[in-house]
């Protein structure tokens, strides 16, 4: 089961991106509610672990389309064995569980380990331009964990921390995917094969901009600090130009443009959050 999981990570979740990922997803959330110690090793292990393992299961849902537009992974050739990997999002989910087994937060885990599994059992019933609101919930829900962690009763400012994130998960899975009608994969179902290029953009642009509203919202009424809403401008505006771009020109090339920054967008504001209670004390 390691070596299958070590293949995975080197190809498709590499530490050094998983690991800061998750620092920064969890971190912030965490740096308002100044969690201790020990709820802070819980989420992060958490965390960590519900992200590799909804990576996986991703993948393994998608080795049928796979075997068409990316032979070369692991999973599809057969290099990785899948049951080896199913074997580890099982063992993953009850360490989950048994971590936050005395915290509110497990009444959350079981809600979405039972959300996903519904959506991957039905995934093919699913219209493709709903799978994406679906399979990055896990950004919606990981703010609203934290605070069950601490215990806490007013979840509202966390709520919209989550909305801010899930919406610009999901946007960014609509941009980066665009692609020319000429483009296109034989027999892969994609958004642009869906919607058409241009739509496909303009279904990002649109989430971009709801990302932002909630983001503005989040830093009024949680009091997130300059840092927070300039960096939350910055990335706005260089989004906001990628998209554009995108709109006009919606081909692969531009669309892979977004694929770094169109993910940074939430995290880096994110990162100010945890950075200022780590830096200066604050949470």
């Amino acid at each position: 089961m390691l070596k299958a999981l070590r293949s995975f990570l080197d190809e498709r979740f590499p530490l050094k991106v998983g690991i800061p990922v998750a620092l920064v997803l969890f971190g912030a959330p965490a740096s308002l509610l100044g969690l201790d110690k020990l709820r802070l090793g819980v989420g992060l292990i958490s965390c960590f672990l519900a992200l590799l393992s909804l990576r996986i299961v991703d993948d393994i849902s998608d080795m049928v389309l796979d075997v068409v537009a990316h032979p070369e992974r692991g999973l599809v050739s057969g290099k990785i064995p899948v049951k080896r990997l199913e074997a580890f999002v099982a063992v993953s989910l009850i360490l989950i569980l048994v971590l936050n087994s005395v915290f509110a937060s497990f009444w959350l885990i079981c809600f979405g380990a039972s959300l996903y599994l519904a959506f991957y059992k039905q995934k093919k019933r699913v219209p493709l331009v709903l799978q994406p609101f679906l399979v990055n919930l896990v950004f919606l829900l990981i703010p609203i964990y934290s605070g069950l962690l601490k215990g806490e009763s007013d979840l509202k400012n966390l709520l919209l921390m989550g909305l801010f994130v899930w919406t610009g998960a999901v946007a960014h899975d609509f941009a980066h995917s665009v692609h020319g009608l000429d483009e296109a994969v034989f027999k892969v179902e994609t958004f642009s094969s869906v919607l058409g290029p241009k739509r496909s953009a303009r279904w990002a642009i649109f989430l971009y901009g709801f990302s932002v509203i909630f983001g503005i919202l989040f830093w009024i009424l949680a009091d997130a600090g300059s840092v927070f809403v300039v960096s939350l401008a910055i990335m706005s505006f260089i989004i906001s130009f990628q998209c554009t771009r995108l709109y006009f020109n919606p081909k692969r090339f531009m669309a892979r443009r977004l694929y770094v920054s169109g993910f940074l967008f939430f995290l880096i504001p994110l990162l100010s959050l945890t950075a200022k209670a780590v830096f200066l004390g604050h949470g």
